[in-house]
């Protein structure tokens, strides 16, 4: 799996063309070019901007550096979600087994 760093050509085209070039920290994305930056569609774009978790717009607009943190803790939770499955189902406990003699 590889990690994806920066825009699409498809998201690129609906960013301004100094968000491209801009320090993260100094741009901002409307509620749209967010939806459209992770594919989402309206009705999941709205919900997931509304999670307690995703950051806060600051005057009806994101920061890129925060989206960019919060994509990495979500990668970084998905990866320790699939790590502790791999290790598969606990093991059985036998009962100890009797021994009459």
């Amino acid at each position: 799996m590889s990690v994806r760093r920066g825009p699409t050509e498809a998201e690129a085209a609906a960013l301004p063309i100094d968000a491209l070039t801009a320090d993260p920290r100094h741009v901002f994305l409307t509620a749209g070019e967010v939806m459209a930056r992770y594919r989402w569609g309206r009705t999941k774009g709205y919900e997931q901007l509304q999670r307690g978790g995703f950051p806060k717009p600051i005057a009806g607009r994101y920061r890129l550096d925060l989206l960019m943190q919060w994509e990495d803790d979500q990668l970084a939770d998905s990866t320790r979600t699939a790590t502790s499955h791999h290790a598969g189902p606990p093991a059985k406990r036998r009962p100890p087994q009797r021994t009459d003699a």
